[in-house]
C-alpha cells in the first residue's frame, strides 16, 4: 500500500496539498516549452523562488509548512494563465513564464517579491526579521536540457543568497 501511494505521488501531475504542479510533470512541461521556444523563436523564462530562513527552530516546522502553503497560494494567484508553477522541494518553487524575456521576468519577480513580502511577512511578523526571499531567473536555452535549466535557475537563486543575505 505504501509503495502504491508513493508511486501515485511520483506519477501525479498535481500536488494537491499546495495546489501546484508536481516536480516531475513540470520538468516535462519545461522540456516541451523549450522545444516550442526553439521552433517558434520566442523567449520564456524560469524563475526559482524560495523563502530563506536564517534559523529554523524545530518547534516552527508547522509554521514553515504553513509559509510554504501561503507562498504557493500567493504565487498561484499572481500568475498569468499561460504561466506554470511547481514545488521543487526544500521550499523552492519553480515558475515558468511563457513568452517572457529577461526584462519582463525581472518585473514579474519583483511583483512576486512584493506580494510575498506584503502578505506573508505581515502575517508572521515575529519571524520576518530572519527571513528573506531568494530568486533566480534564467532564460530557456536550446543547448540545455530541462533539468540543466532548473539547476541553473536554482544555482542563480543560491548565488543571490550569498550576495543579498549578509549578517
Amino acid at each position: 500500500v505504501a509503495n502504491s501511494i508513493k508511486n501515485a505521488k511520483h506519477s501525479s501531475i498535481y500536488n494537491a496539498s499546495l495546489g501546484v504542479f508536481n516536480k516531475n510533470y513540470f520538468i516535462t512541461l519545461l522540456a516541451k516549452e523549450r522545444e516550442s521556444c526553439i521552433s517558434s523563436s520566442y523567449q520564456s523564462s524560469l524563475v526559482s523562488l524560495s523563502l530563506f530562513t536564517k534559523t529554523i527552530v524545530p518547534e516552527n516546522k508547522k509554521t514553515h509548512a504553513q509559509l510554504i502553503r501561503d507562498m504557493a497560494e500567493i504565487l498561484t494567484n499572481a500568475l498569468r494563465r499561460s504561466d506554470s508553477i511547481a514545488y521543487y522541494g526544500d521550499g523552492i518553487f519553480l515558475i515558468l513564464l511563457r513568452h517572457t524575456n529577461d526584462e519582463l521576468a525581472e518585473v514579474a519577480a519583483e511583483r512576486f517579491h512584493r506580494l510575498i513580502s506584503e502578505s506573508i511577512f505581515l502575517e508572521h511578523e515575529a519571524d520576518s526579521k530572519n527571513q528573506f526571499i531568494l530568486m533566480g531567473i534564467v532564460q530557456l536555452e536550446a543547448c540545455l536540457s530541462a533539468e540543466e535549466i532548473i539547476e541553473q535557475s536554482v544555482e542563480a537563486m543560491h548565488s543571490s543568497a550569498s550576495t543579498d543575505v549578509s549578517d
